[in-house]
C-alpha cells in the first residue's frame, strides 16, 4: 500500500508539474513559479482527494534534488571560472547576511515575537535560495554572464555561512542558550579543510578517473559515476556535520574543470530537470492557504523587508566593491 501511495503521489506531482511548465512557458513566466503553484494545488492543505499523501517522503526525495541542482551548477561553472569572479563576492555576501540578520531580528521583535523566534526570522531573511536563482538565471540565459556568475558566487558564500548559522540556531533551539565561539570557529575550520581537501584531491584523482572511464565512450557510465560522486561527497559532508549541498557543489566544480564537463553537463541535464521539478513542487506543498487571513499582513511586511533590503544592501555593497 505504501508503494502504491508513493507512486500515486509521484504521478500527481509529475502531471501537475508538466501542466504548470507548459502553461508558464506559454505565458513567458519563470517555470519555478508554476512549480510552486502546482505544489500548493496538490499539497495537503487546499483540496481533498487529488492531493499528495506522503508529503514527508516526497520532501526527503526532493531534498536530493537540491544536491543534483548544486552539483550540475558546479559542473557548468567550474572552479577556475568561479575563482575569476574575485573576492568581492565574499564582502557582498557577508554584508548582506549581517545586515539582513539584524533587520530580520528587529522586525521579529517589533511583531511581538520572542527573541529566539526573531533570530530565526533574521537567519531566514539573510539567506537567498540558490536553487531558485540558479533555475531563473539558467532559464533566462544569464547564468554564464558576468553578473550571473557574481550573483551565484554571492549565494554560494551565503550557503557556506548558512552552515554556521544553522549550527548556531540548533544550539539556541535545543538548549535555549547559544553556541560558543570555539564551536563556531571549529565548524568554520572544518568547512575550510573539507573544501580544500575536495578541491585538491579531486583535482588529482577525478580527471584521471574520468579519462579512464571515457575510453569506454559510454554516456551511461559517465552519468552514474558523476551522480555517484555527487551523492558520495554530499554524504561525506553530511556525516562531517556540514552542508551536503556544499560537498555536491564542490565536486561538481572539480568536474567542471575537466575536458568532460560539457558532456557530463549534457547527460545530467534530464536528471537535473526532473529533480528540480520535484523539489520546487514539494516547496509549494508547504503553502497552507487556511492561514492566509491570519498571516497576510506580517507576511507582506516581511516580504517587503526581504525584497527591499536585499536590493538596497546588494546594490550598495556592489558599488563599494566596484
Amino acid at each position: 500500500m505504501g508503494t502504491e501511495s508513493l507512486l500515486r503521489d509521484f504521478a500527481i506531482i509529475m502531471a501537475t508539474g508538466a501542466v504548470a511548465l507548459v502553461i508558464f512557458r506559454w505565458l513567458k513566466q519563470p517555470p519555478v513559479l508554476g512549480y510552486l503553484i502546482a505544489g500548493a494545488l496538490v499539497g495537503p492543505y487546499l483540496f481533498t482527494g487529488f492531493t499528495v499523501s506522503n508529503v514527508e517522503s516526497v520532501r526527503r526525495i526532493a531534498d536530493l534534488g537540491l544536491l543534483v541542482l548544486l552539483f550540475t551548477l558546479g559542473v557548468e561553472l567550474g572552479w577556475q571560472r568561479i575563482r575569476r569572479v574575485g573576492s568581492s563576492v565574499i564582502f557582498i555576501a557577508v554584508i548582506e547576511v549581517a545586515v539582513m540578520l539584524y533587520l530580520g531580528f528587529k522586525t521579529g521583535i517589533a511583531l511581538g515575537w520572542t527573541p529566539t523566534e526573531a533570530l530565526f526570522l533574521g537567519a531566514a531573511l539573510s539567506m537567498t535560495s540558490s536553487a531558485v536563482l540558479i533555475k531563473y538565471l539558467r532559464d533566462t540565459g544569464q547564468l554564464h554572464a558576468a553578473h550571473g556568475q557574481i550573483i551565484i558566487g554571492i549565494t554560494l558564500i551565503e550557503d557556506f555561512l548558512a552552515v554556521i548559522l544553522l549550527s548556531l540556531l540548533s544550539g539556541v533551539a535545543t538548549t535555549g542558550g547559544g553556541v560558543g565561539a570555539g564551536q563556531l570557529g571549529g565548524l568554520a575550520l572544518k568547512l575550510g579543510i573539507f573544501a580544500i581537501a575536495v578541491l585538491v584531491l579531486g583535482t588529482v584523482f577525478v580527471p584521471r578517473l574520468l579519462r579512464f572511464l571515457g575510453k569506454s565512450d559510454s554516456p551511461e557510465t559517465l552519468l552514474l559515476v558523476s551522480l555517484g560522486l555527487c551523492f558520495g561527497l554530499g554524504l561525506t559532508a553530511n556525516e562531517l556535520g556540514l552542508s551536503a549541498t556544499a560537498g555536491a557543489f564542490l565536486i561538481g566544480t572539480v568536474i567542471g574543470d575537466t575536458e568532460f564537463s560539457e558532456k557530463i553537463s549534457r547527460i545530467t541535464a534530464p536528471v537535473r530537470d526532473v529533480f528540480a521539478a520535484l523539489f520546487f513542487v514539494s516547496i509549494g506543498m508547504l503553502v497552507n492557504f487556511g492561514d492566509f487571513g491570519r498571516i497576510v499582513l506580517p507576511t507582506l511586511a516581511i516580504a517587503a523587508l526581504f525584497i527591499g533590503g536585499k536590493i538596497a544592501i546588494g546594490f550598495a555593497a556592489a558599488l563599494l566593491t566596484g
